[in-house]
């Protein structure tokens, strides 16, 4: 017992002794006798333990340090100071060799406490040493030492310990975020390119959760370290190492699978990281983003919204929740993760317009209309998006109020998924059934249907000419689950909750069909896509409840539910603006009711609370009325004093101007246009006279009772009165046959009303003075009419009738009837026209009810700067290399911007430059950086073309603009081009400056790796666009055929819209050099070229008229008319800059 005690009691003591020293660390020299390097593990664990005592003593705020801690930041300094490398020769380590030297002996002797002990003191000086800018050297330098082999293979160690050993997994995963994370990230990219020894075992740390009981100690939890570690890698590398990166689903996978389970402030880390450093990342190509956010990735996010309600701290008001949402609205709606069209909100047939075409002339569209597009063309031929496709199958819209905005969202944005998603899903049924999920399910399909109509095409011609088929329309106005069999059970539920959602239902789809016709018939009109419109309607009609199942709604709805009410008169309304031959065939007198509810809101004094719903439906009857043949306008009810009709003119006379006065006045014009009482031959129309009598004065009920009488009998006896009439006109005429026809035109109505004037006249019960205000109105007719040019003689004949019917005072006002009009009644008479020219089309735009079709999306061209001016090479560029590790150096373009200076006009700058790119490669030839062969190889190659011709002329631009790309691909063996590249070096020496180098190898030559054509052509072309600046190069591009490649290469079908701008910018350049216009015109041929572009429709041909404008007006005039014969004089002369 007593041996084995001893070694306790020496450790002990040992630690005892050691803790004085720590106390007492007053100089960098005490700080060097604490660290040195000794066999003796716990001399050197105490060394350790004592540093990591003077680093907790400076405090973490930078800001704030007390003067203790500026003491210790001193020695801290000084001990830097005196642990660089001075010699810089190969092998040596950097920076802290005795640390260093200590963490390999831990290494080797497999010391858990010294391989935990050493990351946490260095991830402990970062943090001291990460706000200083005096430390900024020492930082990066310390990056350097713990990149070097030993210690990155003692991190991979660390790494790949057994579980339990939590603390020492923790500490070497914080120490890889400090070295990512500091300075800017400067360091990133060299973790990165060590990632088989950076990245070890960190597929199975992030599977490593804290139990239950650790929750609260959730900070030493590796998975939570592991997360935080790809977070720092996915914030501060490079687009080329983020995309990577996200490709390696190893990694991705368990990052994201449980990620429901991981606690609040960790989730909320994860989703900032990915909103902000790759889905808002401009440098990552949305093709990149568009693999990644695959329908898994979605999925795993959309688990997030059951996540609950958590913040991530006290003062942030922003749950979890909405922070999900805000991130895959981000993804799933707008074009920047690559979901999502670059021009979202429309319906596509096709990416190539030209393809559009083909379909057209196979399908012989544009002339014929029953031959329709179907669903399983436009499904074979539209791009579909499978990713946003699956993924909002699994989202539960009619649960979640967020999801449903979300889906919505989606919809909007590709209009595409809407009749996939209703194919698809097809596990709820709409069967009527009053629960929340059904009216969560019904709000939903609103929401669907209320959705904007998208733009039914790409915006050329083919594709609006080509709308989607029916099939796929049909899917945003009623979607698969809304039957004809479906909607009906739902109308006639007992519960009148179910059938008023189901009314407010068809309301909005109706409204929705008038928008979807109306944009089917707005563009170009062809037979194809009326008969789409008519289909449309057809499918529709097969989709709704029957007319007649709606008015057994309304029957059965009592007048006390105002709401219910006013939705199933607008719903009925719809019918017959929408579906008139629909609504034709069902028989519907809605008269009586019509005239109840203008009873009730015009002349009974309602002040109910749903007074404001009884008026819109009294519009919606009165809409109804205006189209319904059925209505029996002159049947009296018994609970009325007068007949529905006479109701309407008792409103009309007594209502303001307005909507309501204006629907009455469109029933009458109905009305009067059906039965023809009064004639409408003359401009203005009779009913417009009789309109203006009413008015003139104020008007007894005994009136209204006259009127109503009049009309009636009208009605019943229409033949008595025709023949009233004829015998009139033929009286004291020898021809006795003379029709009606044959007289100046007259109105029925006066004939029913002299007669019924006779008994008017003789009631008792009728007070004078109302029978002198009726007399007045009377005579004012006839008054008017006469003025209107209706039959003289038979107005001067039923003016002797009513004097002669009439007496006393009444006598006389009939005697004046047929005198000229006052100017008073000139103008009621002409305020009345012009009221009911404004009121018709004030009633057709309430009755339609349409809203206003939103414009196309308009690509503005304006933004792209075709042309620019070529910036000249920056001088500082031959300093700016110096001074760093010459890795970094090549890998962020310093070299690249070293390079172009060969290509400035000032000689000092290329004699500087060549001698500066002598310098880099001999650093690189005594460096350890791995890729410095190739890139020396490069570099030779560059100076020996370079050097002949510096003195004399600059670098070709070309030359210059390939060189700089070309070493970014040497710093990246992973790129497409490194093999294609190498190979063209391996050639030898000597490169043709007369063209551009490694042309033929890109644009003639299949690529070594699959798939990567396109990536290859846009390098080149960009290498081309960077190298035109002068008019040698233009003389050297016609001369070895790049413009004419150019060209050949935009035409292909294949080739991507950017690679196409791309194009027209290397134009654009052309034309804004001296001459360069002149030469694209002489001798490349471009006029032909954009004569065939704009005749076959181009996209860009807005940019390509530009460009056109542009070459015409900055050509050699003069030289253009003679080498064309004139061909071309009237395009220069209206592109003049005179003119221009």
């Amino acid at each position: 017992m007593d041996v084995d005690e001893r070694p306790h009691k020496r450790h002990k003591i040992k630690e005892t002794q050691g803790t004085d020293p720590r106390k007492a660390v007053a100089s960098a020299q005490q700080l060097r006798r604490l660290l040195r390097f000794q066999q003796d593990a716990l001399l050197l664990k105490e060394g350790i333990y004592a540093f990591k005592t003077f680093l907790n003593q400076l405090g973490e705020d930078a800001k704030d340090l007390t003067s203790t801690s500026q003491d210790g930041l001193s020695i801290l300094e000084d001990y830097f100071q005196s642990q660089k490398s001075q010699d810089g020769a190969e092998g040596d380590i950097p920076f802290l060799p005795d640390i260093m030297q200590t963490w390999s002996f831990a290494f080797q002797s497999d010391d858990g406490a010294l391989l935990s002990a050493i990351p946490k003191v260095l991830v402990l000086i970062f943090k001291r040493i990460s706000g200083l800018i005096q430390f900024r050297e020492y930082g990066l330098q310390l990056c350097r030492a713990i990149l070097l082999p030993a210690p990155l293979k003692a991190l991979a160690r660390g790494m790949s310990a057994i579980p339990n050993k939590g603390d020492l997994i923790c500490s070497c995963l914080q120490l890889l975020i400090e070295v990512v994370c500091y300075d800017g990230g400067t360091y990133a990219k060299r973790v990165y390119s060590n990632r088989e020894l950076a990245f070890r075992s960190l597929v199975r740390n992030l599977g490593l959760r804290s139990s239950l009981a650790d929750q609260q100690h959730a900070a030493l939890s590796v998975r939570l370290v592991a997360v935080r570690y790809i977070l720092a890698n996915l914030k501060y590398q490079g687009a080329a190492n983020k995309s990577d990166l996200l490709q390696y689903r190893s990694i991705i996978s368990p990052l994201l699978k449980d990620i429901k389970e991981d606690p609040p402030g960790l989730v909320l880390k994860i989703l900032d990281t990915f909103k902000q450093h790759v889905i808002q990342d401009e440098v990552l190509s949305r093709k990149t983003k568009s693999i990644f956010f695959s329908e898994w990735v979605l999925g795993r996010f959309a688990t997030l919204y059951s996540h609950g309600n958590f913040s991530a701290s006290a003062e942030d008001e922003v749950t979890l929740r909405s922070k999900v949402h805000e991130l895959l609205f981000l993804v799933c709606t707008t074009p920047v993760a690559g979901l999502v069209p670059s021009i979202p909100g429309r319906y596509t047939l096709v990416e190539d317009p030209a393809q559009n075409q083909q379909m057209i002339k196979a399908k012989d569209v544009m002339d014929i209309g029953p031959q329709l597009l179907s669903y399983d063309d436009w499904r074979g031929l539209a791009p579909r998006n499978f990713r946003l496709e699956e993924f909002t199958l699994h989202l539960r819209p009619h649960s979640d109020t967020l999801q449903c905005e979300l889906l919505l969202k989606i919809f909007q944005a590709v209009p595409d998924l809407v009749p996939e998603y209703f194919f698809k899903r097809q596990t709820f049924t709409f069967d009527p059934k009053l629960s929340a999920t059904w009216v969560g399910y019904c709000a939903f399909l609103v929401s669907v249907i209320r959705l904007p109509v998208p733009s039914l095409g790409r915006g050329d011609e083919a594709s609006f000419r080509l709308p989607p088929p029916v099939a796929v329309l049909i899917e945003s106005i009623l979607p698969t689950p809304l039957t004809q069999k479906v909607l009906t059970r739902c109308l006639t539920q007992k519960s009148s909750l179910v059938a008023f959602f189901t009314v407010r239902l068809l309301i909005a789809a109706f409204r929705k069909l008038q928008l979807v016709l109306k944009a089917l018939r707005s563009k170009v009109v062809t037979n194809y896509r009326e008969a789409a419109a008519t289909e449309l309607v057809n499918e529709f009609s097969r989709r709704c409840p029957m007319m007649k199942d709606v008015i057994t709604l309304f029957r059965a709805t009592s007048e006390d539910q105002v709401l219910h009410r006013e939705a199933v008169t607008r719903l009925l309304a719809l019918y017959y603006i929408n579906l008139p031959e629909l609504a034709a065939e069902e028989t519907v007198d809605l008269a009586v009711p019509l005239a109840k509810l203008v009873h009730r809101v015009s002349f009974a004094g309602d002040d109910s609370s749903g007074a404001a719903l009884r008026v819109l439906e009294l519009e919606h009857l009165l809409i109804i009325g205006k189209h319904s043949s059925n209505m029996r306008w002159t049947n009296k009810p018994d609970q009325l004093e007068y007949s529905p009709l006479m109701m309407l003119m008792k409103l009309y006379i007594r209502s303001s101007p307005g909507t309501i006065k204006n629907s009455v006045e469109a029933v009458l014009r109905s009305f009067n246009h059906s039965v023809q009482m009064l004639q409408e031959s003359t401009d203005p129309p009779a009913l417009d006279a009789l309109l203006a009598s009413l008015l003139s004065s104020e008007m007894p009920e005994s009136s209204f009772i006259l009127l109503d009488n009049a009309i009636s009998r009208l009605l019943r006896r229409e033949f008595q009165y025709e023949k009233m009439v004829d015998g009139i006109l033929n009286k004291d005429k020898k021809d006795m046959t003379r029709s009606s026809s044959d007289f100046a035109p007259f109105s029925r109505l006066l004939a029913a009303l002299v007669e019924q004037w006779a008994f008017y006249a003789q009631l008792e019960e009728v007070k004078d003075a109302e029978k002198t205000a009726t007399a007045r109105i009377l005579s004012k007719l006839l008054r008017y009419c006469m003025h209107l040019g209706e039959e003289p003689d038979l107005l001067n004949h039923f003016s002797d009738l009513l004097v002669n019917a009439s007496e006393g005072s009444l006598k006389e006002i009939f005697r004046t009837s047929l005198e000229p009009i006052t100017d008073d009644d000139l103008q009621r008479l002409a305020a009345v026209s012009a009221a009911a020219n404004a009121a018709q089309h004030d009633e057709a735009m309430a009755t339609e009810e349409l809203s206003s079709e939103p414009d196309e999306d308009q690509v503005s061209d304006d933004d792209e700067d075709y042309g620019a001016p070529v910036q000249l090479p920056d001088p500082k560029a031959l300093f700016k290399w110096d001074g760093q590790d010459l890795q970094e150096a090549a890998e962020n373009g310093d070299v690249s911007d070293l390079i172009m200076c060969l290509c400035s006009d000032l000689l000092s700058t290329r004699v500087q430059a060549l001698t500066a790119l002598g310098k880099v490669v001999q650093k690189l030839q005594h460096s350890s950086y791995v890729e410095q062969e190739m890139i020396v190889l490069l570099l030779q190659e560059i100076i020996h073309n370079a050097k002949p011709i510096i003195r004399t002329r600059p670098l070709p631009t070309y030359v210059g603009a390939f060189a700089a790309k070309a070493i970014l691909i040497e710093t990246d063996p992973q790129h497409f081009l490194y093999g294609t590249l190498n190979r063209f070096l391996h050639r030898g020496p000597v490169w043709n400056m007369e063209k551009v180098p490694m042309i033929q190898a890109v644009f003639l030559h299949p690529p070594e790796i699959d798939n990567t054509f396109h990536a290859s052509t846009a390098w080149m072309l960009e290498v081309i666009y960077d190298g035109l600046r002068t008019p040698e190069d233009v003389n050297v591009y016609r001369h070895s055929g790049v413009f004419e490649r150019c060209f050949t290469l935009y035409t292909a079908s294949i080739l991507p819209s950017k690679s196409q701008q791309l194009i027209l910018k290397i134009v654009g350049r052309a034309i804004g050099i001296p001459g360069g216009s002149t030469t694209l015109i002489t001798r490349v041929g471009i006029i032909g070229w954009f004569e065939g572009l704009l005749a076959d429709r181009d996209p860009n041909s807005r940019v390509i008229q530009r460009l056109r404008q542009r070459l015409l007006s900055t050509c050699d005039q003069e030289r253009i008319r003679a080498w064309s014969g004139g061909d071309l004089c009237n395009d220069i002369g209206s592109n003049s800059p005179m003119e221009s």
